[in-house]
């Protein structure tokens, strides 16, 4: 994934697949094996969500060397931290833990936002890799395909400047350690992948479903599609626990709780299909945009 600002405003870049797409299971194993390739002294930043699990049985069953690496928040994510001790159990390793108190860096992660004009929970992983060696990649996944329809049901694709996805590639990217981080979604053949996968279509025909029953548009996918899509290639190779964070019940994040919407851009969805699998070496670059310019009305 590409982004960036020009003339002050921001874009994201979508970049056609360099080849013929596989099945979502098979762009993991892949993507797996070309990070390592890429350096062979790489850490999983293991949550022990379903994201992190699947990057976790792709580099293990093609025997690749991992080390995995958890952030514990004592009395924030104790829950999480419980799963990874049934992990550990289940594929036979043992994660470095880092032990994070949010209370005492809190002052430290708003001072850090406003310098790097990112959401302060995502400062908490500044203060985490810090701690981990400096010579080595990071690996995080956080990939969640965001999908807004409209009343009419029109599908867009949106991107911000504060996703994951971004926000954390930006801060943590700038911190000048010698080992890069890196998102394990970040290609175009592995979002592909899950985005033309026969489930993820069947949520998009059904997306209004959602929309009138007020499931909220941040819980669509990763609470109600992405069990059944990881289900359906990983079947019980996967621990599905219950969607649990962390971040969310630290007292001075309360206040930015809420999305913003600046620096985000709605792409009509079509379009980013037609990139992604065009026969032609393109890339476009979609630049900040609003409801208004679109005078579309979402479910929201």
């Amino acid at each position: 994934m590409l982004y960036g600002f020009e003339n002050d405003k921001f874009y994201i870049e979508y970049h056609s697949c360099k080849r013929q797409v596989r099945s979502l299971r098979e762009e993991c194993d892949l993507r797996a094996r070309n990070l390592y390739d890429e350096n062979d002294k790489i850490i999983l930043c293991l949550s022990s969500g379903l994201d992190s699990q699947v990057a976790l049985v792709s580099f293990l069953k093609q025997g690749i060397p991992i080390t995995c690496a958890f952030m514990h928040m004592p009395g924030y994510n104790d829950v999480e931290f419980h799963n990874l001790k049934i992990l550990e159990k289940k594929h036979d390793f043992k994660a470095i833990v880092i032990e994070i108190d949010p209370i005492k860096i809190g002052d430290d992660c708003i001072r850090l936002a406003t310098e790097f004009d990112a959401n302060p929970h995502h400062l908490l992983h500044y203060f985490f890799l810090k701690q981990l060696p400096d010579d080595h990649n990071i690996i995080q996944v956080a990939h969640d395909p965001w999908i807004m329809t409209t009343k009419t049901n029109e599908h867009y694709l949106v991107n911000s400047f504060y996703d994951p996805e971004i926000s954390r590639q930006h801060v943590l990217s700038s911190m000048g350690r010698r080992g890069e981080f890196k998102l394990f979604g970040d290609s175009s053949e592995l979002f592909l992948s899950c985005i033309q996968d026969e489930i993820f279509t069947y949520f998009l025909n059904c997306s209004n479903y959602f929309n009138n029953n007020k499931v909220r548009q941040v819980h669509r996918y990763d609470h109600y599609i992405k069990p059944l899509l990881y289900s359906k290639h990983w079947g019980n190779e996967l621990i599905y626990f219950p969607k649990f964070s962390g971040w969310e019940n630290i007292p001075w994040m309360q206040k930015f709780n809420k999305y913003d919407y600046k620096k985000i851009c709605f792409v009509r969805w079509a379009e980013v299909i037609s990139i992604l699998t065009s026969s032609t070496d393109i890339s476009k670059k979609f630049y900040e945009n609003s409801f208004e310019e679109f005078n579309l009305t979402f479910h929201t």
